[in-house]
């Protein structure tokens, strides 16, 4: 599990609004602070950047979002992709069939560009842009995604919301090293640290996949593992 993502992917006002959903459970929002640019990056090419490589995964992909939008046909949209479908060495990125589905949103005029001109500028837009300048549509759909967002949650409620529902503010780095799990849960520090060394490798692996490398300047842990 991406910790940040963790963060990222919980939508807290639904929960508070459900007086049953996590009765009686803690939820941990997670804070990166130093570490913001490396987990925001990851969360952009993680979730924007998701590829799909084989002509069944592009398509199943395609058929899943046209269930959600229905904006043209999927007919018109494997037809735009083909050129790229049976390559398995050209990924399509998740953010690029959103973009195929919802041009108008994204002020793209698509049918100026061939899928593999499309494929890059997605690309460059994630990896080069700040998340709030990326397109409406996935600010609408998942506001502040790029932020360190634990903090503006937490100000949206008051204290008795925050002890009603045990809301609890974690650490990045209490996390990674480990000192989070093994105060809450138990488990053993190093064991729990050596995981999430092994869980940024490939983390680091898949951004060299994608041909992502963070810039200088990025703080990560375990800088020399890399």
């Amino acid at each position: 599990m991406n910790v940040h993502q963790l963060a990222i992917w919980l939508e807290i006002e639904p929960i508070l609004n459900d007086d049953n959903l996590f009765n009686k459970s803690k939820l941990y929002l997670v804070k990166a602070d130093k570490w913001n640019d490396y987990t925001s990056l990851l969360a952009k090419c993680k979730c924007l950047l998701a590829p799909y490589y084989t002509r069944e995964e592009k398509i199943n992909a395609l058929t899943i979002e046209h269930q959600l939008f229905k904006n043209n046909s999927i007919e018109d949209s494997i037809s735009y992709a083909e050129p790229i479908l049976n390559d398995d060495t050209i990924p399509l990125y998740q953010y690029t069939i959103q973009v195929m589905l919802n041009p108008s949103i994204f002020d793209i005029d698509i049918t100026t560009l061939t899928i593999n001109e499309l494929n890059q500028l997605v690309w460059q837009l994630v990896v080069y842009s700040p998340l709030s300048t990326i397109g409406n549509y996935f600010l609408i759909a998942f506001p502040n995604c790029c932020a360190d967002i634990s903090e503006r949650v937490l100000l949206e409620y008051t204290n008795e919301n925050i002890d009603e529902y045990n809301i609890n503010l974690v650490s990045f780095e209490d996390v990674f090293l480990g000192n989070w799990a093994s105060i809450e849960f138990k488990l053993d520090k190093q064991e729990f640290n050596n995981a999430m060394i092994e869980w940024d490798k490939r983390n680091t692996k898949y951004l060299n996949k994608i041909g992502v490398k963070p810039k200088r300047g990025i703080k990560r842990f375990n800088q020399e593992l890399y």
